[in-house]
């Protein structure tokens, strides 16, 4: 094989591992982006007497029980004198291919896969300048 034919190999190969890691990052906001709608569409605003059903998911908005306002032996005052909401917000785990992530581990798998590119595209340009 000529040295202009391992040279061609060698871009190729860079670049369908550019292209896999584009994919992967924008798999991973893609799913992002869809839990985020499914949470959209099941928030709901649960009233402080909602009894606790077993099996049942939590809200992803809820009233936040170490607000004063929402304190059941305060709640009552309170709401009398203002119509306030404290809330809550717990947001869904995201799965990827079978597997369960925080919204955390998520972006820190995103901002792996970024520096990755980033990394290998400075590298490559810079091997690049020294020809």
């Amino acid at each position: 094989m000529g040295a202009h034919q391992e040279q061609l190999t060698a871009a190729i190969t860079n670049f369908k591992e550019y292209v896999r890691d584009i994919l992967n990052f924008s798999s991973v906001v893609n799913h992002i982006v869809i839990q985020d709608e499914i949470d959209r569409q099941a928030t709901a605003l649960y009233g402080l007497r909602a009894e606790k059903a077993e099996n049942v998911t939590p809200p992803t908005i809820q009233l936040d029980p170490s607000c004063l306002n929402c304190d059941s032996r305060t709640a009552g005052t309170v709401q009398k004198a203002f119509k306030i909401a404290c809330l809550t917000y717990n947001p869904s785990q995201i799965k990827i291919d079978d597997q369960m992530f925080s919204r955390e581990e998520i972006l820190e798998i995103s901002t792996s896969i970024l520096e990755k590119l980033k990394k290998r595209l400075y590298n490559t340009e810079m091997a690049k300048s020294t020809i």
